[in-house]
């Protein structure tokens, strides 16, 4: 009777699966019983009675048989292929803008705050990052920053008379007693009377001093608008909110497999930001050559940048930045992965004043990826060259930081923001302006001593978020 059973149950087995497994008929007349994995554009991938995954071109197949719940994957791929357009979304916090060794926010904040320069900074700011991929290899990606701490314009200075943000201090007392004495002849020089840059007596309009001292002589020497509005003096917020910071990152570019020759990547970028009191951009023309070398282990990349645009007076113009890139991941395909990476990146000029070349960063990090959606990060940027960032471009005179020295750009040193305002700081400098019997060069010294600090070599900011694809 059980081997009666066993009989039965055997002839069942292979009816059940002629009605309801999958076949293949190929062209040559032979039939294949599988299990159909997948179907892509050329290839049917199936496993055989013996459980080995096998690959097959369609054009060997003359006809193939697929059960439902085959079909209905087949059918999911195929919508899939028939959609050559992918398109991904990440939502990534960071605690500093930092790109190729610059903090973009950090530093900005701690003018915005009077706070010394450090290597670890509480910028935080949202960077969402789209990317609409095309299969042929063209994409479109835009990527913004979006300051989340510090927004508003502040009062930096804390000058109690200004006739504008971030202007020179106004002596109110010199002012009233001009005008109540009726003095606004102009002196043996022609211009001392009114034309007082030291202490603002006259408005922005009057800068120049051949305008101000024809303005001073019209009308007979009457008060005219060379002199400052005394309506508009009071305390001013400077244009130091950290709105100012975001911007968007357009980049447009086409991506193609070489083989052997490994990937290529050709394509421009531009940048839109609100920066130093003005919106301006900037565009570079990039080279990508994924190396065919060491895939799957280190994936090397060698990148090449050219600026073309016009910021900052054409400070950048022509200017060159290349790095070599490297990243590796590893427990791929799980749901708990790690990424490390470093870039090495060398620029030439830095500006087009300084016209000085060097290793611009060092860059590293680690990234865990959990669930292949949520994300988190540790980076380290590293200025090896600190003698690239020791100019006025990246640490500059503006009106959120108006040093009272200027920047020697050879000593590796900047103007820390908070040795600049405040009454401890006026102090300081008036104590050692009248310090008796001291030479000029004496002072200087001092100055330089108290309000000088050296310019932080590493930069230290995490990141989080998580991505998602449509």
């Amino acid at each position: 009777m059980e081997k009666v059973v066993k009989i039965f149950f055997t002839i069942f087995v292979i009816f059940v699966n002629s009605l309801y497994s999958d076949s293949l008929r190929l062209k040559n007349g032979k039939n294949l019983q599988a299990t159909i994995l997948e179907q892509s554009g050329n290839y049917i991938i199936y496993k055989d009675k013996s459980g080995n995954v096998q690959t097959i071109p369609k054009s060997e197949v003359e006809s193939a048989h697929i059960t439902y719940t085959t079909v209905e994957k087949a059918a999911q791929d195929k919508e899939g292929e028939q959609n050559p357009v992918t398109i991904e979304f990440t939502h990534e916090i960071v605690s500093d803008f930092i790109w190729r060794g610059q903090s973009y926010g950090g530093e900005f904040l701690a003018r915005r705050n009077n706070m010394p320069y450090k290597e670890i900074t509480q910028y935080w700011a949202y960077q969402p990052t789209i990317v609409v991929r095309h299969e042929s290899g063209i994409y479109l990606e835009l990527w913004g920053n979006i300051a989340l701490t510090g927004r508003p314009d502040k009062d930096s200075d804390m000058r109690l008379f200004q006739a504008s943000p971030g202007g020179s201090p106004i002596d109110p007392n010199r002012l009233i007693d001009r005008i109540s004495n009726g003095n606004f002849t102009a002196d043996q020089d022609g211009l001392s009377a009114v034309f007082d840059p030291n202490n603002n007596v006259i408005s922005s309009a009057c800068s120049d001093p051949v305008t101000a001292q024809a303005k001073v002589l019209a009308d007979g020497g009457a008060i005219n608008d060379c002199f400052v509005d005394l309506r508009k003096i009071g305390r001013r917020k400077e244009r130091n909110g950290m709105y100012r910071t975001d911007g968007l990152f357009t980049s447009f570019a086409y991506e193609m497999d070489g083989k052997k020759l490994g990937t290529f990547t050709i394509g421009t970028w531009w940048y839109f930001q609100n920066d130093r009191n003005n919106n301006y951009s900037w565009q570079e023309y990039y080279v990508w050559w994924g190396l065919p070398i060491l895939r799957g282990i280190t994936n090397p990349s060698l990148q090449a940048y050219t600026q073309s645009s016009y910021d900052f007076g054409g400070q950048g113009a022509g200017n060159h930045y290349v790095s070599l890139y490297n990243y590796h991941r590893f427990f791929e395909g799980t749901n708990f992965e790690v990424e490390p990476y470093n870039n090495i990146g060398y620029q030439w000029l830095n500006n087009n004043t300084s016209q000085r070349s060097g290793l611009m960063d060092i860059t590293t990090g680690i990234k865990f990826i959990i669930f292949s959606n949520f994300f988190f990060s540790v980076n380290h940027a590293h200025r090896p060259d600190v003698y690239m960032f020791d100019n006025d471009v990246f640490y500059f005179t503006n009106s959120q930081n108006s040093p009272i020295l200027r920047n020697k750009e050879n000593d590796e040193k900047t103007t820390d923001p908070s040795k600049l305002y405040g009454d401890l700081n006026q102090f300081v400098y008036e104590q050692i302006e009248t310090l008796p019997d001291t030479p000029e060069l004496a002072k200087l010294y001092l100055k330089e001593k108290y309000q000088l600090q050296d310019i932080p070599k590493n930069l230290y900011w995490i990141s989080f978020g998580f991505t998602h694809k449509l």
